[in-house]
């Protein structure tokens, strides 16, 4: 929902559930990412407890959080919370899995010019088009595993 109320519990069962479904008759392990965007103030509950349920199936979980202010520095991947962060950035980080030191992920974002510290997780503030595009292109980053990433193609192009 887009300027209204946030139902993160809600719709975290959902997909909870729709993991569940497509793991089912599923042997191989296939890369599960979750993308979750958010200004992180849910009204329906605390959603912590079904983001750790989800990660425990196998999922990764990339939170992104959309907030009015930056208040967290562009490429940079933390490991904790800084303690100039707000309640729901703080939600959103804890939410968030840890990338994975070898992973696409990681080997993607390192290659951009980014910054993982030691056991950071996958969170990032989403203010601006090209972290956003980025983020988008590490959702995709398991898929073109075998092929060069691909750079956007500029407009007018």
């Amino acid at each position: 929902m887009i300027y209204g109320g946030t139902p993160m519990c809600q719709a975290l069962k959902v997909v909870k559930e729709r993991f569940r479904k497509e793991l089912l008759g599923h042997k191989d392990k296939r890369d599960l990412v979750l993308f979750l965007l958010s200004d992180g103030e849910p009204t329906d509950g605390n959603p912590l407890l079904i983001a750790r349920e989800i990660k425990a199936m196998g999922v990764s979980i990339i939170c992104c959080l959309i907030d009015n202010k930056d208040i967290i520095d562009p490429q940079i991947l933390f490991n904790q919370p800084n303690p100039s962060w707000n309640n729901n950035a703080c939600l959103m980080f804890e939410m968030a899995s840890e990338i994975e030191e070898k992973s696409h992920f990681s080997r993607f974002l390192l290659k951009k010019g980014w910054v993982i510290n030691s056991q950071a997780k996958m969170f990032v503030q989403l203010n601006h088009s090209r972290v956003l595009e980025e983020f988008i292109q590490i959702i995709l980053s398991p898929l073109n595993q075998d092929q060069e990433i691909l750079e956007p193609t500029p407009r007018g192009q």
